[in-house]
């Protein structure tokens, strides 16, 4: 009798074992998981974004952490204490991303753009919502400073050969970045807001809580974690679900604005399923080039808000 035959392995279509491996290469790299191929370049230096650059971003910084000091002197000190420190902390941190926007440091130049991003939507919405001559003129110099800074910038420092720690994805590293940034703008927006409405008659924590909830989405992402990605789409589809059935708490524009920006961050993973249902090489896809579209959407808010001030003369959206 003859022995029977070890039964053949099962075969892996090839095309499942690729998109596979480059999820998870892109995403949640494993220790024996090659991250990114070595640079040959030298270890990048604050030098690397050049110094024209640095002073006009440094300006508009500046300009944006101006604003809201301004419009507190106009309004001749009427503020709380308690509201007045919420109030400073787009100016104070506009006066950290001036200083950030130095840095060879990966985290620390999304850090810069997140403010100058939470910054200029703030900015669109009081400038285009807002009464009074004195108020969208703080929008306007929060809107055009922030802008500014965000297109002169451009896509300095943000690149491969900056000091990223352990963020080295082979794939998909445009649009991890325009996450993390547009969850950090988020963020600060949350904190802000979900501040003052902590000292309101009524108070409401859920804004402080989707904040908290969104920087550890951005620690998990940072770090290429699949649980960082998971809990950042989970943590958007509460905020549009939240804001949706109206149980934030916070003033209709915000909700508008985060909203939209929690919708946004849902269709960014887009690529990245697809490319695991599909199998498509993750080298042509590490090349998404995301800054015409982003400055084109600054360049916009920025039009608008000029609109909203010189043009229109008035508010130009009503809630």
């Amino acid at each position: 009798m003859t022995p029977t035959s070890a039964a053949a392995p099962t075969a892996v279509p090839a095309r499942t074992v690729a998109a596979t491996a480059a999820v998870a290469t892109a995403i949640d790299p494993a220790p024996g998981l090659a991250l990114a191929a070595p640079s040959p370049r030298a270890a990048p230096t604050a030098a690397a974004i050049s110094p024209w650059r640095r002073l006009l971003a440094m300006a508009g910084s500046l300009l944006a952490a101006m604003a809201i000091p301004l419009q507190l002197t106009l309004d001749h000190g009427s503020e709380k204490a308690t509201v007045v420190a919420l109030l400073m902390i787009p100016t104070a941190l506009s006066l950290l991303a001036a200083g950030l926007l130095h840095s060879r440091y990966l985290g620390a130049q999304m850090l810069a753009r997140a403010t100058w991003w939470s910054n200029l939507i703030l900015g669109t919405l009081i400038s285009t919502t807002g009464a009074g001559e004195d108020a969208m003129l703080l929008g306007l110099m929060l809107t055009l400073g922030s802008g500014g800074a965000l297109l002169v910038m451009g896509r300095a420092g943000l690149g491969a050969g900056s000091v990223a720690g352990r963020f080295r994805p082979v794939a998909f590293r445009g649009a991890l970045i325009v996450a993390m940034v547009m969850a950090l703008a988020d963020t600060q927006s949350l904190l802000l807001f979900g501040g003052m409405t902590a000292l309101d008659y009524s108070p409401s924590f859920l804004p402080l809580v989707c904040a908290v909830v969104m920087i550890v989405a951005v620690i998990g992402l940072f770090r290429l974690a699949v649980w960082g990605l998971a809990l950042n789409l989970l943590a958007n589809l509460a905020i549009a679900a939240l804001g949706l059935c109206g149980v934030l708490g916070l003033p209709e524009p915000i909700v508008a604005a985060l909203v939209t920006t929690a919708a946004l961050q849902l269709l960014l993973p887009l690529p990245l399923l697809r490319a695991f249902v599909r199998g498509a090489s993750h080298q042509a896809r590490a090349g998404r080039n995301w800054w015409p579209l982003l400055a084109a959407v600054v360049s916009a808010l920025m039009a608008l808000s000029v609109y909203a001030l010189f043009v229109h003369q008035g508010r130009l959206i009503h809630f």
